[in-house]
């Protein structure tokens, strides 16, 4: 597949000689990852970019886009009872305890969903 840009199987026949090939790891550096997979796949990679936290700038747009699309969803009924700015400032405040984009996501999901049910309680 990497050598000759080719997949096939019973049930695909790709063509990948166009195709970048993005991996993910949890290991710590070049080094560990070819420990890991050995030297044939490794030297089929040619770029490394270490993973970086998240700073306080991406955190906040992180944040208003989360909050963009979960409020969008929300139904007419459910957007009277809750103010999409209010949210947004709401998770800026404390926009330090999010790790990452699927935290930040689940967090204020979560939140909203709690909102809704005792708004919709009362």
């Amino acid at each position: 597949m990497f050598d000759e840009g080719h997949y096939m199987d019973k049930n695909y026949d790709v063509d990948l000689s166009n195709v970048i090939f993005i991996c993910t790891s949890n290991e710590p550096s070049p080094e560990s990852i070819r420990k890991k997979i050995g030297d044939s796949l490794y030297y089929r990679m040619n770029r490394y970019i270490e993973f970086q936290l998240l700073d306080l700038i991406a955190k906040k747009k992180m944040v208003s886009k989360i909050v963009h699309e979960e409020y969008s969803r929300l139904s007419r009924e459910e957007k009277t009872k809750m103010n999409e700015k209010d949210l947004e400032d709401k998770y800026l405040v404390g926009v330090d305890v999010f790790q990452n984009f699927r935290h930040a996501r689940n967090l204020i999901k979560n939140d909203i969903n709690q909102m809704l049910v005792e708004a919709f309680l009362r």
